[in-house]
Formats: structure tokens, sequence, C-alpha cells
């Protein structure tokens, strides 16, 4: 059971705080989303619209869906001609997809001012993709791997128009529940191939678990990021937030939440748009946000865990576990951190 003070501050931030962000102009600026094509990305694509923002990536796994899409906010935003809107694929279940996305920007683009990690599943079967659970797959080695595939090009935009660039990945307030004994494993470990064992794997948990990895690693990475640049007016800013608890498409493979669940939403719940406003703030925000966690549209603490010794501890191994699947499929990736 998650600490009752991260459960409280979770539903009084839901309950009690609106999210936003600044109106900046993004005149000249390029930013990726992924996942995109529905729910929290969707809006967030049509807020980067309203702050000019002059060309935005599209990036998902069926670009039919992302075309119509495109066409859809074309038509909701009266914007045909002025934005250059692109849709990408890339398939987080599939490290090649994954791969040739990530060469695709170093190659292509001119210029990367943000990377928008919103792409997700929760999934309530098991699954398997690319040797390991499917969860974990899309939701941290997918993310991941596709995050630190666009650094290079985040990195030369910072130097060559010296400017911040900004990676935000998308987490979420269920990082409080998962069990921590569920990542305690030996060092040395593989915990992506431990914890794709079909016979122990808690569905269940999966999503929030697969969270609590991406907050994790979404630290490690930040200081790596951070420990490699030399000049901070020319940094790569790496946060990571909570969108808050939203009625979005990712929860389509479950099945209906009990009454006193649909009855608690409907007084404290958000709409997609609501929670897309936070992703904007984060997508945008400077160096003190660098390496935490944004909910509401501020810097919080995370959970009890997190914090602790062995929460950190925790981090280290998933992070190790984390580098040694990145390098399996792409040695040259960690030179890019």
């Amino acid at each position: 059971m998650p600490a009752l003070a991260d459960v409280c501050a979770m539903l009084y931030g839901q309950a009690l705080q609106r999210p936003w962000f600044p109106k900046k102009d993004l005149s000249g600026k390029t930013i990726i989303v992924t996942g995109s094509n529905v729910g929290i990305g969707f809006e967030v694509v049509k807020h980067l619209i309203k702050l000019n923002i002059s060309t935005v990536i599209i990036a998902c796994r069926d670009t039919k869906k992302g075309e119509n899409a495109k066409v859809e906010i074309i038509k909701d935003l009266g914007c045909e001609g002025k934005v250059n809107i692109e849709v990408w694929e890339i398939d987080l279940l599939s490290n090649k997809s994954i791969l040739a996305f990530g060469q695709r920007v170093r190659s292509e683009l001119p210029r990367l001012d943000a990377f928008i990690a919103n792409a997700g599943v929760e999934l309530t079967h098991f699954s398997m993709a690319e040797g390991l659970e499917a969860t974990l797959q899309v939701n941290v080695i997918g993310t991941f791997l596709s995050a630190i595939g666009v650094l290079p090009k985040l990195k030369e935009t910072t130097t060559k128009h010296q400017t911040q660039t900004n990676i935000t990945f998308v987490g979420s307030m269920y990082h409080i529940m998962p069990p921590p004994e569920q990542l305690n494993f030996p060092e040395g470990v593989d915990m992506f191939e431990a914890l794709s064992d079909k016979g122990t794997a808690d569905m269940p948990q999966r999503y929030a678990l697969s969270k609590l990895m991406i907050h994790q690693c979404a630290h490690e990475l930040a200081r790596c990021v951070l420990e490699g640049q030399s000049d901070r007016t020319q940094q790569v800013i790496v946060n990571h937030v909570n969108p808050g608890w939203c009625e979005t498409s990712l929860t389509r493979n479950k099945p209906e939440y009990p009454l006193p669940i649909r009855l608690i939403f409907k007084l404290i719940g958000w709409t997609a748009e609501e929670g897309s406003r936070v992703v904007v703030y984060a997508a945008l925000a400077g160096s003190e946000t660098h390496g935490h966690y944004i909910s509401e549209s501020q810097v919080k603490k995370e959970s009890q865990f997190m914090r602790s010794e062995k929460g950190r501890e925790t981090q280290r191994k998933v992070w190790d576990s984390l580098l040694n699947r990145i390098a399996m499929e792409d040695p040259l990736a960690l030179s890019y951190i």
C-alpha cells in the first residue's frame, strides 16, 4: 500500500489545483510529441499550434490515424497553411522502428526544441514484445530508447541556436502505487527480464510499476545529461510530469471502473485537455525543472519510497538494467547521453 501522505498529496492536487502553462511564442521551433494522434498528446499538439509553433511532429504507431488526427486538428483550429504538421511513424513495440525514427530525426530535422515522450500503454493481459513484457517494452525501454536517440539533435540545437531544449517524460501520479518489493532484485540482475516472467508478473500493478521506472530513469538521465554539459545556458532540460487523472483512450484495454471509482472521477477527474496543460508547461519549462517531477504545473515531491535511501538504490539498479538493454539494441546510443 502507498504511504498515506502520498495518497493525500495526490488527491489534494487532483481535486483542488488546476494546471496551466505560460503563453510563449514558439515561432521557429520544432517539437515532437509521441502518441499524439489521440488523448493527451493530441491536445498537446493543439496547444503548441496555438502558441505559434512552426513545426510539430505527430509521432505514432499508426500513421493513418496520425493523418486523421492532423486533419481534425487543422479543421478544429483553422490553421491550414499556418503551421507545418508532420506525421512520423514510431512503434514503441519495435526497437527497429524506434532506431529508424531516431536516425530520421538526427539526419532530417534542421532543429529540435523539445521531445515529449507521451506514448504509452496500460495493459491488463500479459503479452510479449522484443522478448519483454509489452508494458515494460513500450513504457520504459521504448520510451527511453527513443528519447536517447534524439538527444544528439537536441544538443545540436542548443549549441547552434544558443537556446535550451527539453525532454519531457509523461509519468504518472500512480508511481506511488506499486509495492517497492517488486523491484527488489539482487545486484546485476536484468530487471526487465526478471519482470517479464509470465508466472510472476503482477499485471494489475504493471502500469503503475512502469511509471515508477520512468520516474527513476528520468532522474538518472537528467543527472547524466547535466554532468555532460559545461554551459548551463545551453542545456537540455530533462523533466517528467504527472498529467493527472484524465479520461483518455489509454485505458481502452481495461474493464469499466467500479461505480464508486466512476463517481469519484466525476468529482475530481480531468479532461485530456486539462491534463495536457501540465505536459506543455513542462516542455516549455526552464532549468529550475531539470531532474524534477512536475504535477499541477509545479515542481513537487515524489513518493516517500523514491526519496528514501532504498528508493535511490533501486533507481540506480533500474537505470543500469535500462542502459544494458539500450546498449544491446544500439551500441552507439550510450555515447549520445
